[in-house]
């Protein structure tokens, strides 16, 4: 009996050190295993900060002669060294329009570097909101007459005082650049429609731009916001991609043609989340479908109140 105890004691100690050994070296390996998570961790943000500080380096040394080349091309353009046959000026004004989009690009390029490096880039001043959009819109109508299309804009009675902190240049750009693509991919007799409204309970402020054109997939909605990948076009039209599958060949006005139709605007979706985010803010887009239209929205905390 007392050896049958004995034995029983004996298996039940060796398992429990067996038991311990295999925790004390299951708690080694998983340590271990953080170590190593949190080296290539550290690895991959300090490639991360490299590969922006390279984009930063780059772009501006970039920008100095791209700006000369556009420079120089308006002025032959302006018949600055004398008189230039069509040909000639065709030609200059196909350089002038690339080198304008390139000097866009690296300014966008540069605006991401300081957004990404902890540095705004952003001038804020305190503005009425919807005499803010009233002034952006003011320049576009001519545009949506041209277009053959419907401007339809509402304003909430509740957001005619809202005043806001914003950079006005930069969002005026990116509202500039929506509505651009709104009525871009909107035939006749389509409308864009540009709604203004407040949230008194998150205390925030919407504008909301919507056409009822072609539309967009929640693939390519999804593929809008995320991190930039660059290509060019033969015309010299900067565009993003995720997937290079995404995109065919066929090419209009110099861009590639997406599945839907929709073109491709380069990186000015994912800038623009990325100055809407400094502005403490949120960016975001709909769509039904293809063919179903598509609807810009971007939200900003009233002074004083920051957007949860």
């Amino acid at each position: 009996m007392y050896i049958a105890l004995f034995l029983l004691i004996a298996i039940f100690l060796a398992f429990f050190v067996y038991g311990v050994y295999r925790e004390k070296n299951g708690r080694q390996r998983i340590e271990k295993l953080l170590e190593e998570i949190t080296d290539v961790n550290e690895r991959l943000r300090v490639i991360e900060q490299q590969k922006t500080e390279f984009i930063s380096i780059a772009s501006h040394q970039l920008r100095s002669p791209m700006t000369l080349v556009k420079g120089y091309a308006s002025m032959i353009l302006e018949s600055t060294f004398g008189t230039i046959n069509d040909d000639v000026r065709k030609a200059i004004e196909t350089l002038y329009a690339s080198s304008e989009k390139i000097v866009d690009l690296i300014n966008e390029l540069l605006t991401v570097s300081r957004l990404e490096e902890g540095h705004t880039a952003l001038t804020f001043t305190t503005v009425n909101f919807v005499q803010f959009v009233q002034q952006v819109l003011e320049n576009m109508k001519e545009k949506v007459q041209s277009a053959g299309l419907q401007l339809v804009f509402t304003i909430e009675e509740e957001a005619r005082a809202i005043m806001v902190e914003i950079d006005e240049k930069k969002l005026g750009h990116i509202i500039s650049h929506i509505f651009d693509n709104a009525v871009e991919f909107t035939t006749p007799p389509g409308e864009v429609r540009v709604a203004v409204a407040f949230d008194d309970i998150e205390k925030r402020i919407r504008i909301a731009i919507s056409d009822t054109g072609v539309g967009m997939t929640s693939e390519q909605i999804k593929a809008l916001f995320e991190r930039y990948d660059l290509r060019v076009s033969a015309e010299g039209e900067i565009i993003a991609r995720t997937d290079i599958n995404e995109y065919v060949g066929d090419q209009k006005q110099g861009a590639f043609q997406e599945p839907s139709g929709r073109i491709s605007s380069g990186i000015d979706i994912y800038v623009a989340k990325e100055i809407i985010h400094a502005h403490h803010g949120h960016f975001m887009a709909e769509s039904d479908g293809v063919n179903m239209g598509t609807t810009f929205i971007i939200e900003l905390p009233i002074v004083g109140h920051t957007v949860s």
